[in-house]
């Protein structure tokens, strides 16, 4: 009798020694995060992304406090806004405002 799989995935069967999908495909690195509060991981690693090779980044992050990822959410949306919609000096001071959960201004409560 042949042992069946836990989990049935869909799609044609693969030869595992078969090289031919992994040649050209990028290598992808998991990331786990688990209760780091902040994203500042996150950011440090995709900053020095460069000093590595080529590669896809998978981030899951798994936090308790709900808040957190909301704040993970916005730093991660401000340190990604375009320089044409927000410039240094506001970026930095949302981001300090943010960061710090101190009363916002309204501009950044409109970002948030």
């Amino acid at each position: 009798m042949v042992p069946q799989p836990a989990v049935i995935l869909p799609g044609p069967p693969v030869d595992p020694d078969s090289q031919a999908d992994t040649v050209h495909s990028t290598p992808e690195l998991d990331v786990l995060l688990l209760g780091s509060v902040d994203g500042r991981h996150l950011l440090r690693t995709l900053s020095r992304a460069k000093l590595w090779p080529r590669r896809r980044f998978n981030f899951f992050v798994l936090e308790n406090n709900l808040e957190a990822v909301a704040r993970h959410m916005l730093i991660f949306s401000l340190a990604l806004e375009e320089p044409e919609k927000m410039g240094l000096q506001e970026r930095s001071e949302t981001f300090l405002e943010v960061w710090g959960n101190a009363l916002l201004r309204p501009p950044v409560a409109a970002f948030v």
